[in-house]
């Protein structure tokens, strides 16, 4: 019944009752659900081979919606773009679940599109309806630099290089850079493997990439 109790309040809080309650009441027969005293008397007891009758007791609470989802400082992405990953929208359900979701979301679309400093910071306001506002500061575009290998003795250069997905002078990419190291571990050549961005003052907006391993013994 607790299992019972606590599914039902996620369904609730899934649609913005963030101050959902529920309990549970069992008894033999259903009339002794309102008599507090004949109640616990019944709890006392063993309930009868029969069965008994359950009762859930909702209380739901207010329900928080969404009155807008603002963008500001967004200049790289128009709105519709951003808009499109989003959780929250005008008047639906409101959850803290959805806008964390939400702020991860654009911060993933920056990093993956070369913005690798990008900040959100994310107000809400109201109490029941609630007017959200993602303030972006996009920061500068960074690209990938050049590949230094180290550490592989027998595999070639080439076969390593061929795991990247990214190359220079492309938009450095979040996404990209963990589907390389997916792709190398992949191979089954290296007990380990460690990529390394390093930034240098002379190449501004630029990131280099030092991958090292180490090959499995045959």
């Amino acid at each position: 019944l607790e299992q019972v109790a606590r599914a039902s309040e996620t369904l609730y809080q899934q649609r913005g009752f963030a101050h959902i309650q529920v309990t549970t009441r069992v008894a033999p027969r259903r009339e002794l659900l309102r008599q507090t005293g004949a109640l616990a008397a019944a709890a006392a007891a063993e309930f009868p081979a029969s069965g008994v009758v359950v009762e859930l007791v909702i209380d739901e609470g207010p329900q928080s919606t969404v009155d807008k989802v603002e963008l500001v400082g967004n200049n790289v992405f128009p709105d519709a773009d951003i808009e499109r990953g989003l959780q929250l929208h005008k008047d639906g359900p409101f959850t803290k679940r959805a806008l964390e979701a939400d702020t991860e979301e654009i911060k993933r679309l920056y990093l993956n599109r070369g913005f690798k400093n990008v900040g959100i910071e994310t107000e809400v306001v109201g109490e029941t309806r609630k007017a959200v506002r993602h303030t972006i500061t996009e920061g500068t575009l960074w690209r990938w630099g050049e590949v230094l290998v180290r550490g592989n003795f027998r595999t070639k250069d080439w076969v390593i290089r061929d795991s990247l997905v990214f190359a220079p002078g492309k938009p450095y990419s979040v996404s990209e850079m963990n589907d390389s190291k997916s792709n190398l571990r992949s191979y089954g050549l290296f007990s380990t493997s460690r990529f390394e961005s390093v930034e240098h003052p002379n190449d501004p907006g630029v990131v280099h990439t030092i991958v090292t391993v180490e090959e499995a013994e045959d």
